[in-house]
């Protein structure tokens, strides 16, 4: 695969230089209609925002552009399958709870959690069974989610779903997720990672192993907090026999925007 390629730029460019006779939404209209001082701000980027398209592909239902670019991200970032996402990797999290768990089910999840994983849970009606991360009164930090707490959750509720790790927090703090992998499988459960704060770990040796690397089965990335992305862009990589793939993305074609740019 072709890593220097970027699909969806491509046919982006390309569907704008036609100068095509605009018929379809946005109504700005290649920014024609946009107040002249947001115009002037923007530039020629405005011509750029454009939702879904014969010619530059559909989100909910990739068939060209997008496909080949979530496959070449597939690739890259080691998943066997990756989904662009537009709403961050909120719309990352509400789609893992609500993939693997069902009402009721019991869901391991740290105390450290983003707050879309409350809203997963409110959706769910998923139970909590949460892990209390040591805590680093010097820095007023709360730390990480340690292998031998999840072990010792798993054996106390056996009846568990899916475990749920941040890693690496918003502070930048990390955990063994390789060993938590290990502990989440040999249980016979599902591991789901918040990797929004550590999309650019693939990126240098000298980074922590990847979720994905350490054996996660489904991981959601904010492309947008460390690596050179537009804001709401996101990735959610899935890999794995243990996810059922059809089920994840009816869930996301169900949670996201009709209207993505």
């Amino acid at each position: 695969m072709n890593q220097s390629r970027a699909p969806l730029y491509e046919a982006l460019v390309n569907y704008v230089k036609r100068a095509v006779t605009k018929l379809h939404v946005p109504g700005h209209q290649y920014g024609r209609g946009l107040p002249r001082e947001m115009a002037l701000l923007l530039g020629k980027s405005s011509q750029f925002d454009l939702s879904v398209l014969e010619d530059i592909d559909s989100l909910s239902h990739p068939q060209s552009a997008i496909k080949e670019s979530q496959e070449l991200a597939a690739k890259i970032f080691g998943a066997q399958e990756t989904l662009f996402l537009v709403q961050g990797s909120t719309l990352g999290v509400l789609t893992m709870i609500l993939s693997t768990c069902s009402l009721n089910d019991k869901i391991l999840i740290g105390r450290n959690i983003h707050q879309s994983v409350v809203s997963g849970l409110i959706l769910s009606g998923v139970r909590p069974v949460y892990l209390q991360p040591e805590f680093d009164r010097d820095f007023n930090l709360p730390l990480a989610i340690k292998p031998e707490m999840v072990e010792k959750s798993l054996k106390e509720n056996p009846d568990t779903r899916a475990v749920f790790i941040t890693n690496p927090t918003q502070f930048g703090i990390t955990t063994d997720i390789k060993k938590i992998a290990q502990i989440t499988h040999r249980a016979g459960k599902i591991l789901l990672v918040d990797e929004a704060w550590g999309a650019h770990f693939k990126f240098h040796p000298e980074f922590p192993a990847t979720a994905l690397e350490s054996g996660a089965d489904m991981v959601v990335q904010s492309t947008h907090k460390r690596l050179p992305a537009l804001s709401q862009t996101a990735m959610l990589h899935l890999q794995g026999k243990r996810i059922d793939r059809e089920k994840v993305k009816k869930i996301v074609r169900l949670l996201q925007t009709t209207s993505p740019s």
